[in-house]
């Protein structure tokens, strides 16, 4: 009879290591290499604005997790350019997953953090007031002036920080209610609303923080005892545990998959980790 207990007790062990730790080990796993797919889309909307303005865009340079465009640059609109570039990835998912809902749990994932990356970052950035802003406050100084060129900066950052988030609450209760389909919808809510509250916490506090921010964008091995203290956060504490007996055909997502985002995502942290000593450049 212990046996049997034993046997039964690991099983759901197992089970809810498979269906509560593992889809948000995978989901955490893929912000990585997205967030590398993001910043290439940012320094490439630098690169196209470039060309349209009359300058030049040859590559794209990493040192660390850091991204800069290469290329003369002809305006002060080309600051813009990187904010259009994730835009517009974002908007492409907003789109796409309208008329084709991805039913796979890597499908989910992605589009996901590719809308939370995309439309969190971009107002957070340019609320900072730093790097790219001020190619932004340069080209409208002359036209409205310091103090009035930085209230529209900020003003249209707020309303699109607003934006980014509500969609983003969107895309995360769709997520957590497929992927963890026997929480209350009270419980959902309250998971998508801290898990889209943390992100952007986060962020804003690595753009406007000063010399303490820490950036997700930048500090690798803070960035990975973050996502840690997340992953204990939410398996623990926000989903609950599965009843026993609940019918659930399959695990959300499989070893095979799992496998796969662990694969690609280690690939990219050794990226990250050797152009942290040795730059790389892209050549266009």
């Amino acid at each position: 009879m212990s046996r049997v207990a034993g046997i039964l007790a690991s099983r759901q062990l197992n089970g809810q290591f498979s269906r509560r730790l593992l889809p948000l080990l995978a989901l955490f796993l893929l912000y990585f290499p997205l967030a590398l797919i993001s910043g290439l889309c940012h320094e490439t909307g630098h690169g196209v604005v470039s060309l349209i303005t009359g300058g030049t865009f040859t590559g794209i340079i990493m040192s660390g997790r850091q991204m800069e465009m290469l290329g003369a640059v002809r305006s002060p609109i080309v600051s813009i350019g990187g904010w259009l570039g994730q835009y517009a990835i974002a908007v492409v998912v907003i789109l796409i997953s309208r008329k084709y809902t991805p039913k796979s749990f890597a499908g989910r994932s992605i589009d996901l953090l590719l809308v939370l990356i995309n439309l969190i970052e971009p107002p957070a950035y340019a609320a900072s007031l730093q790097g790219d802003s001020q190619g932004v406050i340069s080209s409208l100084t002359g036209y409205v002036g310091l103090a009035a060129s930085i209230a529209i900066i900020e003003t249209v950052a707020v309303a699109s920080l607003l934006t980014g988030i509500y969609i983003s609450l969107r895309f995360s209760y769709a997520y957590f209610s497929v992927v963890f389909p026997w929480m209350s919808r009270k419980r959902t809510n309250l998971t998508s609303y801290l898990f889209v509250a943390i992100y952007t916490t986060l962020v804003l506090f690595g753009y406007m923080g000063g010399s303490i921010g820490f950036n997700l964008s930048s500090n690798l091995v803070g960035s990975m005892l973050v996502f840690l203290a997340l992953l204990l956060l939410f398996g623990f504490v926000l989903i609950p545990r599965l009843a026993l007996g609940y019918p659930m055909k399959k695990n959300i997502v499989s070893i095979g998959a799992f496998s796969v985002i662990g694969i690609i995502s280690i690939f990219v942290l050794l990226v990250y980790v050797l152009a942290s000593y040795m730059p790389i450049t892209i050549i266009f």
